[in-house]
């Protein structure tokens, strides 16, 4: 298969605060794994299992490059094959959903047997990225955020008392909140997700009257 005419690049040309919290979660280097080996294998074990049936998940990655002067993944751009982001504000209907569900459920399948299979592959995924270790980045970060939320909750008469403490004292304590939401359990069974799923993580292509979304990537 000939490589598409159109790419998108992907870098890590952000501010300081992001990008020292982007090292510090290795954010490029398990986004390259997943778009050059899991992905890949997935695919490759699903086409395997039943040909034809299940659709491409995710555009397919070209090329990866991480360190100086910028780590940058790039993708095949789906615009070019007729992809395109659901209306922000309409949301995604039940078409839409069942869609993006079926999708994903059979890349979460492959996933599981991927972890009996070739569990060395995703290695990586096995702890999450909000660990202790960057909890000063983290917290320089959204603590301000979520301080400057509460602060203006106060003006809104709604949100007066409860909700606002609740906020205050979230501004201290949030990224313990999110280690206990995110700490993994041996007992429990485990499932490679896509941690991110919403409407701009998404592309659609819809059937010829441009009604009926018809496949998803």
């Amino acid at each position: 298969v000939s490589p598409p005419k159109q790419f998108i690049f992907f870098g890590n040309n952000c501010c300081f605060l992001v990008f020292q919290l982007i090292n510090e979660i290795d954010v490029f280097d398990r986004e390259i794994t997943m778009f050059d080996v899991v992905i890949p294998t997935l695919r490759k074990m699903l086409e395997d299992a039943a040909p034809g049936k299940y659709p491409l998940y995710g555009a397919k990655c070209f090329y990866t490059h991480n360190g100086p002067p910028v780590s940058y993944l790039a993708f095949e751009d789906l615009k070019a094959e007729g992809y395109t982001l659901a209306i922000h504000t309409d949301g995604l209907d039940m078409n839409h959903c069942l869609l993006t569900l079926r999708t994903l459920a059979a890349y979460h399948a492959a996933g599981v047997v991927m972890e009996k299979t070739e569990p060395q592959k995703i290695d990586k995924f096995r702890d999450h990225v909000w660990r202790e270790n960057v909890r000063e980045s983290v917290e320089k970060m959204f603590n301000p955020i979520i301080k400057t939320l509460a602060s203006e909750a106060e003006n809104w008469p709604e949100c007066r008392g409860q909700i606002v403490d609740s906020l205050k004292r979230l501004s201290i304590t949030s990224f313990d909140y999110l280690l206990e939401a995110t700490k993994r359990n041996e007992g429990d069974f485990h499932v490679l997700c896509h941690g991110d799923v919403w409407v701009n993580n998404l592309m659609f292509r819809y059937s010829d009257d441009n009604k009926i979304a018809t496949h998803m990537r």
